[in-house]
């Protein structure tokens, strides 16, 4: 689900951005490194790469809320229809907790959004590390070269939406090969959710959305 703001005033906006202190990643940093703004571009792209140690961000929530990270990223050397080389694959860790992960395939940059899920206002740690596992045999790294993330109070009116979004769960199906399918095959392209009138404000589990409710229709995997 990529939550867009088209049509939305900014005083109705309670999306607030965290702050990017500095990376501590294997590469030494300067010391006198400023910080920069998560919406805005790296000074310079994130290698994330198999056998090498995670990169870590510090950022600082501005509030609580659920939060979505955006990833513009790429995979040199990966192409879904080649055998060995579908794709590479990025874990995301929150204060050292597992909160998602990221495939990604193709040389060219794509956008991709993810669900962090609830953060509280105040620093955190945002790790991403290599999946050596899930990945395929003939990949080697992730360059992330745009990274953005934002927090969505609860009077923030996409707040229902992520805080109740379902979890997908990879494909491991024993027939179909090793427990990380979803690295070669079937990975999830599309999700979206609607909001719409209902008959009686406030009711859920109905057939028909509820006014002030959000109905999620299932990812559409590729072809």
């Amino acid at each position: 689900m990529r939550v867009r703001r088209t049509g939305v005033s900014a005083a109705a906006v309670a999306a607030a951005a965290l702050t990017l202190v500095v990376p501590i990643a294997a590469t030494a940093v300067p010391a006198a490194a400023e910080p920069v703004q998560a919406k805005a571009r790296p000074s310079a792209p994130i290698v994330v790469e198999r056998d090498r140690p995670a990169q870590r961000l510090h950022v600082r929530a501005e509030s609580t809320g659920e939060a979505l990270l955006d990833l513009t990223v790429a995979a040199p050397g990966t192409d879904w229809a080649v055998e060995g080389k579908e794709s590479a694959v990025v874990s995301v860790y929150v204060d050292r907790r597992y909160a998602t992960d990221v495939v990604v395939t193709g040389d060219a940059p794509s956008a991709h959004q993810v669900a962090l899920g609830h953060l509280r206002r105040g620093p955190h740690t945002l790790e991403l590390r290599y999946a050596d596992a899930s990945s395929a045999a003939g990949a080697k790294s992730v360059v992330v070269s745009d990274l953005q993330v934002e927090t969505y109070a609860r009077n923030d009116p996409e707040y229902a939406a992520l805080r109740f979004a379902p979890i997908l769960y990879g494909r491991n199906m024993a027939e179909f090969g090793d427990a990380y399918q979803n690295a070669t095959t079937d990975t999830p392209l599309i999700a979206w959710h609607e909001t719409g009138p209902g008959s009686k404000p406030g009711t859920s589990g109905s057939p028909t959305p509820s006014s002030g409710a959000t109905r999620t229709v299932a990812p559409t995997p590729p072809l």
